[in-house]
């Protein structure tokens, strides 16, 4: 295939997608970890761009970690939820910046992240 080639599927492949989609892959992140990573920057707080760059890499970080986690019937077993929500905490604890999350926001972040886990199935994750 020559690089016209190529370059005309590429093209015809991205007008499939859909624009979180196109963000997704301009954001270098999987759709479940752009997820995370919109609900610890939206609505706030507003960052820089090596905050930006270090909360990405955190959004990745954690949705890698938490995967474990989420073993069949997580939400119906209160320890292993208890896990999951513990595993949120320690990581994002871990890797944010503090200055942009003081604890109230930190704490709304975990909680936000947490019930996204929770309430969205996906089809990498078992129920």
């Amino acid at each position: 295939m020559n690089i016209d080639e190529y370059l005309r599927r590429l093209i015809d492949i991205s007008k499939d997608l859909s624009a979180e989609e196109q963000r997704a892959v301009t954001e270098d992140m999987t759709e479940e970890e752009l997820a995370i990573f919109d609900l610890l920057t939206r609505p706030e707080p507003v960052l820089d761009a090596a905050e930006r760059a270090i909360v990405k890499a955190s959004a990745k970080k954690l949705f890698e970690h938490v995967q474990d986690k989420l073993v069949l019937d997580w939400r119906r077993k209160a320890d292993a939820a208890a896990l999951v929500k513990t595993t949120i905490r320690q990581l994002l604890d871990n890797d944010l910046p503090a200055d942009p999350y003081p604890p109230e926001m930190f704490d709304t972040k975990v909680q936000a992240i947490f019930d996204y886990l929770v309430s969205s199935p996906s089809p990498d994750r078992l129920n």
